[in-house]
């Protein structure tokens, strides 16, 4: 019988301790690892009442021994011990029951580095035997550290002379837990804390990876009638989510560490204005450049300050503070397909960070959808436009909406803007337009207004629209955008070649609507033309050539929610998130993850192929099967096959794709090649299956399969189904070949470099936004 690995966690007993240790544990569980996280009485009370996790985690508290909830038919043993360096203690017990020791430190490693060191303190005559300070000289382990007081060492600033004395013996105890750990883990990063590392070598970074005392707090008189009406004051946030919002400035901490790092994640500058022990003060304003000193006035301890002056912090905020008192305002128009409304409204998220005022114009139909899963306040307004069709209209004839659009829109997007020109202190002074909303490059340039275009797709799909007169000149397709033969096309030796018949304006629908997307994709090329910006959502890694071919384009993607570590925002349907849940209780790398978007729709014969190829697998799998997935009104489903699968699978309506992608089980991802779903599957080294159904989805699956070599195709029958024998065979073969999981990982560390400081995708980024700032205004 296989046994599994089972952890003993330990963390001390306070707040800043227990969430980063908890987060560690969480880490370990995901990876198949059994932890028994063990709190004092008080806090584990505390604990479990706000947390709702399960599955190989378990909560005990330490004076109940093990009786009580051990499991008599679980083989498996307690192998390791995990414990908060200042539980010291633990190790002892530990080696003496001849179990692996590793202990953990959540807060700085320079403070760490400054316990370690408590012998040298002696003999330098700074302190004590008892750990008392002897003197006020600032005391300098390495040049690079910040320095602190000997009054401000972490056991010497808490209490009385006795309470030192007890926290420096539990400090001598941290230092010889250290020499018997086989590991010592902590939550910081060598790019945080460099010379901490190299002081200390053993010392392991795995960062970045509380609860409120509970007296009165008693406000200055009038202080909450001042501020009712732009303040909020709550007991306890969720910190974490809030750093992440758009509408954050700026964060006064009291630089506890697990604080520090979730403001330093965010990119959020911080005031300091630390209260006890740790020095992430030092490092916040002096080492990491987030808040000058001389940016304070202090006035003793923060309950006394009346005002936190800026002097210099504007210039760490913003460039110019009048910008922030009268933010720029763009107009976001995106087109109203789910893959289009995604990625601009991300693009959005960073606009709104960084103190640009977004009014996101949907239409009216796609704002209804959009609204019922969207949260987020501040600066971001959604807004819609009608589209010129009857609510009661199809809206997936494409030749129809899209012929409505172009005459309905122009006008609405011009009366609107007018609208609020007149009627607002503030005045549009941007449009942002999906690249397929060409009609809004006119609207913006009638109107005297600085104009930007956006693609969201790949740009090898934007070149062939683009390229569109040297098609008709090559004769590949005629005037009106049909194709004339099936040679394949080459627009450059090292882009993908496409068959004319797979153009994203030829391979919807019938001959009028390619007419009709054809107008759409030489107005798109018009645009392009028109805009002082093209920004493309996608990177010089994944499409070289491309960009290489139109070097007026600019890649500031992968554009993804979870790479600012934030919720995705735009989709049309109600995520299922209990598919996480699911994907915690399967097998690292074990998961077939399938998801087709939101325009597949397959007949009864394939749809009924892929999930009899499903189970055929043998291995699990997490199904999204939207509702329209199929053309029967509900998913019709081979006889018996939910039955049969039921511990095999789970199938959901949508999911946390981006989540889902990140998540430890998932082995692959079965994917009909749609250009987010590409990214996502890239952003996390996932290899692919490849089951493209429309549009630029042919173009992506030769990204995988010819290029990037990080995937595999499926062959179709002589009737055009890809069958149940044709998925299991390149499942097994996708599973069994190495080489796709290496190729996968390879391409995410590059495409991830790009989105990261120094990146080509993050100064394209970061250029754009201070174009929109200083053309704001040179207007003003």
């Amino acid at each position: 019988m296989e046994h599994t690995t089972q952890v003993i966690v330990i963390p001390y007993p306070a707040q800043g301790h227990v969430i980063p240790l908890m987060e560690l544990a969480q880490q370990l569980v995901k990876n198949g690892i059994k932890v028994t996280f063990i709190n004092t009485e008080v806090n584990h009370e505390l604990v479990t009442a706000t947390c709702s996790e399960k599955g190989l985690m378990q909560m005990v508290l330490i004076p109940d021994g093990l009786e009580p909830w051990e499991d008599r038919k679980d083989d498996s043993t307690v192998t390791c011990v995990l414990a908060d360096n200042c539980m010291g203690w633990a190790m002892h017990v530990a080696e003496k029951m001849r179990m692996r020791r590793t202990t953990f430190w959540p807060a700085s490693t320079a403070t760490l580095a400054y316990m370690l060191s408590f012998q040298k303190l002696i003999d330098g005559g700074i302190i004590d035997d008892c750990g008392v300070p002897l003197n006020d000289r600032m005391i300098h382990l390495s040049p690079s550290m910040p320095p602190v007081k000997p009054s401000n060492l972490s056991w010497a600033c808490i209490g009385d002379v006795s309470t030192k004395k007890i926290i420096f013996d539990a400090t001598i105890e941290v230092g010889k837990a250290a020499t018997v750990a086989e590991w010592i883990l902590c939550n910081s990063s060598d790019h945080l804390k460099p010379a901490a590392f190299t002081h200390f070598p053993q010392l392991s970074p795995i960062g970045p990876s509380g609860l409120p005392k509970k007296n009165t707090v008693t406000y200055p008189d009038g202080l909450m009638d001042m501020v009712k009406t732009r303040g909020r004051i709550v007991n306890w946030a969720p910190q974490q989510k809030v750093l992440a919002h758009p509408s954050i400035a700026c964060f006064l901490s009291h630089c506890g560490w697990n604080s520090t790092l979730e403001g330093v994640n965010n990119g959020i500058p911080s005031i300091g204005a630390e209260r006890e022990w740790d020095v992430s003060e030092a490092y916040k304003l002096e080492m990491v450049y987030l808040g000058p000193p001389s940016c304070l006035y202090p006035y003793g301890s923060i309950n006394s300050w009346p005002v936190v002056a800026f002097r210099r912090f504007d210039h760490v905020l913003f460039r110019d503070m009048a910008l922030f008192n009268k933010p720029q305002w763009m107009h976001a128009i995106p087109y109203p397909a789910q893959g289009h409304v995604i990625p601009l409204m991300e693009l959005a998220q960073h606009l709104v960070k960084n103190g640009v005022k977004v009014t996101f114009l949907n239409t009216e139909v796609i704002h209804k959808l959009v609204t019922t899963t969207w949260s987020e306040k501040g600066l971001m307004q959604m807004a819609s436009i009608p589209d010129g069709l009857e609510p009661w209209e199809d809206r997936s004839d494409l030749a129809k909406v899209t012929k409505s659009i172009v005459q309905t829109m122009p006008g609405k997007l011009e009366e609107l803007i007018n609208k609020i020109n007149k009627e607002d202190d503030s005045k549009v002074t941007c449009v942002l337009a999906d690249i397929s909303m060409g009609w809004s490059m006119h609207v913006a340039e009638k109107m005297g207004i600085r104009r930007a275009t956006f693609w969201p797709a790949s740009v090898a799909t934007l070149v062939s629209v683009l390229s569109f007169q040297k098609l008709i000149d090559d004769e590949s397709i005629d005037d009106c955008g049909v194709p004339l033969n099936d040679k394949m096309i080459h627009l450059s030796p090292s882009m993908p070649p496409i068959k004319p018949s797979n153009l994203s304006w030829a391979c919807i629908g019938d001959l009028a609507t390619t007419k009709i997307l054809f107008e759409v994709c030489t107005e798109a090329a018009k645009a392009a033309t028109m805009a002082e910006w093209i920004l493309c959502n996608s990177n010089d890694h994944l499409e070289p050539e491309a960009f290489t071919h139109f070097p007026q384009l600019s890649p500031i993607g992968p554009l993804l929610a979870s790479n600012r570590l934030a919720e995705q925002a735009g989709h049309f349907w109600q995520e299922d998130s209990t598919c996480l849940t699911w994907l915690d209780t399967q097998a690292p790398g074990s998961v077939i993850y399938i998801a087709f978007g939101s325009f597949t729709i397959f007949d009864q014969t394939q749809f009924e192929e892929l999930a009899l190829g499903l189970e055929l697998t043998n291995r699990p799998f997490l199904w999204v099967a939207r509702p329209g997935i199929t053309k029967e009104t509900t998913a019709p489903y081979p006889d018996g096959f939910m039955d049969r699968i039921h511990s095999q699978g789970k199938i959901v309506d949508w999911a946390p794709q981006q989540k889902v992608l990140a998540h430890p089980s998932v082995a692959c991802f079965l994917s009909h090649c749609g250009w987010n779903s590409t990214l996502e599957g890239v952003n996390n080294g996932v290899p692919f299956m490849c089951w493209p159904y429309f549009a630029d989805q042919f173009h992506n699956e030769s990204y995988i399969c010819d290029i990037w070599k990080n995937g595999v195709a499926f062959n179709k029958n002589n009737e055009g189904i890809i069958t149940r024998d044709e998925i299991e065979n390149k499942v097994n073969v996708l599973l069994s070949n190495t080489m796709f999981k290496a190729k996968a990982l390879a391409l995410k560390e590059k495409v991830t470099s790009s989105i990261k400081k120094g990146g080509s995708s993050k100064k394209n980024l970061t250029d754009f936004i201070e174009w929109v700032h200083e053309k704001e205004s040179d207007s003003e």
